[in-house]
């Protein structure tokens, strides 16, 4: 028998969470986005390896609770999902499917299809 504990993971928008935390200086960051999945964790919102095996509703509701901080970051700067897409598209450090997370019409759907 396998248990799955405590383990959280690091989604897209944590990525892009640690970029716009670094908006200034984009190349500072690591782009790797350990601070921001620490932070959903510490605020029970992070989606953990167990919400994948055990109930995808349960998994949504988190992650779109989760997303709030992505959103609220792009209000906080004043940025579009354009211009992050800009921003990102010409940075090495960004993986391809961290930008298509940006240009994902339904961004919860998009990042638990990247664990199925």
């Amino acid at each position: 028998r396998l248990f799955v504990g405590n383990v959280h993971i690091v989604g897209p928008h944590h990525k892009l969470l640690d970029l716009m935390n670094s908006w200034k200086a984009p190349n500072q960051s690591t782009i790797m986005g350990m601070g921001p999945v620490h932070a959903s964790k510490a605020k029970r919102k992070g989606l953990r390896m167990d919400h994948l095996f055990n109930d995808r509703a349960d998994a949504r509701r988190r992650l779109e609770a989760d997303l709030f901080d992505y959103h609220g970051t792009l209000k906080n700067l004043g940025i579009t999902e354009k211009e992050l897409y800009e921003k990102s598209k010409d940075n090495p450090k960004v993986q391809k499917h961290v930008l298509d997370f940006i240009l994902a019409e339904d961004k919860a759907e998009y990042t638990l299809t990247l664990y199925d």
